[in-house]
């Protein structure tokens, strides 16, 4: 299988390189091929996948925030152009993550086994499963070297990444959405709540840190 992968790698590399099977076209290429779906509005906490507990759907997000985590540690946070149900597609049918919907998101919800099924009967869809596969791979990597980070630079790197992806960031200030709590950013830091309030008051009374309501 590594092989088959590999050797389609090769073949499609410069459209790999220019984004050809990135989020859209993966999921172009599934409403085009008429795979069925359910366009779904989840509510905040709804938890999607429990670790090591069978799972039956693959989700599309079109908007909303949900965090990703391993025993009981939040690896990241997904949001728009993320799909979540991918991870060891081929031989587990328990989930390796916890997936909870901290912001009401929005996702096209597909059958596991329909689209696994269509995708690899297809030479492209061994690309996309490769592609989704290594963004998650990209993950893990920045998050095992983000903890080799001092305190303050692993807190302040995470909040400019929530600031980028969910929030914003203009002159100087970074705009964060007040539903990622103190305690969801400790986490994800793996910094005490206590550290993590010190270092957000500080940066909140120096100005430089605003939590934005919804």
């Amino acid at each position: 299988m590594e092989e088959k992968i590999k050797s389609l790698k090769e073949i499609h590399l410069e459209n790999m390189n220019q984004g050809k099977f990135d989020y859209h076209h993966f999921l172009e290429f599934l409403l085009t091929h008429r795979i069925p779906y359910k366009k779904r509005i989840l509510k905040r906490n709804t938890h999607i996948f429990t670790e090591n507990q069978p799972f039956k759907n693959i989700y599309f997000i079109e908007s909303g925030v949900i965090s990703c985590n391993r025993d009981q540690n939040i690896i990241g946070f997904l949001g728009k152009t993320n799909i979540i149900g991918l991870s060891n597609p081929y031989t587990n049918d328990d989930s390796f993550y916890t997936m909870k919907v901290i912001h009401s998101a929005t996702v096209y919800e597909f059958d596991r086994a329909d689209m696994l099924t269509m995708l690899l009967s297809f030479q492209e869809g061994w690309l996309f499963l490769y592609a989704n596969n290594h963004r998650k791979e990209e993950m893990l990597f920045n998050k095992t070297l983000l903890l080799q980070e001092a305190a303050e630079h692993r807190l302040l790197t995470l909040l400019k990444e929530v600031a980028h992806l969910f929030g914003d960031y203009r002159d100087g200030i970074l705009f964060i959405p007040n539903y990622f709590s103190k305690a969801l950013l400790a986490n994800y830091a793996n910094l005490s709540t206590k550290t993590c309030g010190i270092l957000c008051n500080e940066w909140t009374e120096n100005g430089e840190l605003v939590f934005d309501g919804d």
